[in-house]
């Protein structure tokens, strides 16, 4: 069974890079419906990753290991002391993997060579993952589940076993075979980040009167999808489109939870009372005439019945 990794509130502040970062929502190659954007998008809007530029991310392009250095040690929450006369570390890619490397981290390929431009592996992410997040897990052989088991390494087998207990490949790799030489893409490291936050967003319901409004989950990943259950008070009705979440009409009574804290509004009002039927409930007291007679309604009773259930006599 997969177990949940209690979220992370992390703070990123290591700027590895002076590259200037994009907003997510620019990366004209990160359509919504990427396997990776929801994952890219949040990586970004938190610093742990940069574009190419202002518009391009390059999602299955490769990362290097001294790029992996640099976005990974943007998600630690470094205490850096906070002295006037104290130089903070410069902002560099040797302090990223100075950084990893110190804290074991991350390996060189040999004693005295890091190979910063060569391309990071899969197994070599998934150790990573193991020795930041998930240090001193016994994988048993989970790892084995691949077809190609047999071809990971042993120093990265219990890694890849217990990323597979916890889910954190969940989205990222696909098909049987883990491919574990295969070069990771950025957009599938930003994927691995993702499901270690395990980022969930706020749902609050705000006060309302008139009615009530409760929704499947008070917390709630991006993506996923949120039910609203609305009910009125007796004689109140929902205004027709002021059901919200963040100001954004819900169609329906679904909404997709965004990548931000969400509070849910809704307006309601009394149901407009209208005539349903009118009708004689005694007839008056005459009512046989000859010719020439006045009509005489002494003692009629005619009620008229409202769409709310009330009824009253009619006296006009």
């Amino acid at each position: 069974m997969k177990k949940r990794i209690i979220t992370l509130a992390l703070v990123a502040i290591l700027a590895f890079s002076a590259l200037p970062m994009a907003a997510a929502a620019d990366f004209t190659d990160v359509p919504p419906e990427h396997k990776h954007a929801a994952a890219i998008n949040y990586c970004a809007d938190m610093g742990f990753v940069l574009g190419y530029s202002p518009t391009t991310f390059d999602p299955d392009g490769k990362i290097t290991r001294e790029q992996m250095a640099a976005v990974w040690g943007r998600t630690f929450s470094i205490r850096t002391p906070k002295f006037d006369d104290a130089t903070k570390p410069a902002g560099d890619m040797d302090n990223a993997i100075i950084f990893m490397y110190a804290m074991g981290y991350m390996n060189g390929v040999a004693e005295s060579w890091f190979s910063r431009t060569a391309y990071m592996t899969r197994e070599q992410a998934a150790a990573i993952v193991e020795r930041t997040y998930l240090p001193g897990i016994d994988g048993a052989d989970s790892y084995l589940t691949y077809t190609d088991g047999a071809d990971i390494a042993s120093w990265a087998q219990n890694a890849v076993s217990v990323c597979l207990n916890y889910g954190i490949f969940d989205g990222v790799f696909a098909g049987d075979a883990f491919q574990p030489q295969r070069d990771i893409t950025r957009g599938e490291v930003c994927h691995l980040i993702y499901n270690l936050m395990k980022v969930e967003y706020d749902i609050t319901i705000a006060p309302m009167t008139g009615g009530t409004v409760t929704a499947s989950a008070s917390k709630a990943e991006a993506g996923a999808t949120i039910t609203l259950t609305v009910t009125p008070d007796t004689g109140m009705q929902l205004v027709a489109g002021s059901l919200k979440y963040n100001g954004t009409a819900v169609t329906g009574a679904t909404f997709t939870m965004p990548a931000e804290d969400v509070t849910i509004t809704a307006d309601f009002e009394a149901i407009p009372v209208t005539l349903a039927s009118i009708a004689v409930t005694t007839p008056p007291d005459k009512i046989s005439y000859v010719v020439g007679e006045a009509l005489d309604l002494t003692g009629m009773v005619v009620t008229a019945t409202y769409s709310d259930g009330a009824t009253d006599v009619v006296t006009s």
